[in-house]
């Protein structure tokens, strides 16, 4: 998704101030942050066990792990432990009721579940559980991070060309937040006859900027 689409698409959604080009990329560079909160880059690091070492260092980057597997049974330590889920998914249909077939497949579940160590997150480190018992263990685990700009800082590839409308109204989003601070900061008035006050007017703001959002929400909430 090139970033001069995205500025194009953010001057049809708001059309009240000529964008300076250095302030829309940063805008669109934060709006890309909030977006990776609900679908971010996902990468597979793979990386192995250290006799009775449990703490391992994230990738820098990392904001949420999203899986990880590894066999804490050392009798499976040659395993590939991505095989145990392919074995799940692959699985023949062999059963006339839905129902014989959802049970089958939660016990095969637990039965291989038994044999695949637990995890938990700790700042920047994941945590295995039990304590890793040999050196050598493959571990996969896959973890998501923010999209980045390509290498020429032209786009972001990362980010599907379908999901344009929804950066663009989170780059829009950036500019209200910074109206809806500067119409906060400013006194109420009154003129004339009638009364004319802006307390409305950050509600409005706070209104709109929840609704651009809700793309995002929508699709990857």
């Amino acid at each position: 998704m090139l970033i001069a689409t995205i500025q194009t698409a953010m001057t049809d959604r708001y059309s009240l101030e000529t964008p300076i080009d250095a302030k829309s990329k940063r805008q669109i560079a934060s709006a890309v942050r909030f977006y990776s909160r609900y679908n971010p880059y996902v990468v597979l690091w793979e990386f192995t066990t250290t006799l009775n070492v449990n703490a391992y260092d994230l990738p820098a980057g990392a904001t949420i792990i999203v899986d990880v597997l590894w066999p804490a049974d050392e009798a499976l330590t040659v395993v590939n432990v991505g095989a145990i889920r392919e074995s799940l998914l692959r699985r023949p249909v062999r059963y006339d009721l839905v129902s014989e077939r959802v049970i089958e497949e939660i016990k095969a579940d637990s039965f291989y579940s038994a044999f695949l160590g637990n995890w938990r997150r700790q700042n920047a480190q994941v945590i295995l559980i039990p304590t890793p018992g040999v050196t050598g263990q493959d571990v996969q685990l896959w973890y998501g991070k923010d999209h980045a700009t390509n290498e020429a800082g032209l786009g972001y590839d990362t980010i599907p060309d379908e999901d344009l409308d929804i950066i663009a109204d989170l780059a829009v989003v950036e500019i209200l937040v910074q109206k809806q601070i500067e119409v906060a900061t400013e006194p109420d008035y009154r003129e004339g006859l009638g009364s004319l006050t802006k307390h409305y007017v950050p509600g409005n703001v706070a209104a709109t900027i929840n609704n651009l959002r809700r793309g995002v929400r929508g699709k990857y909430g």
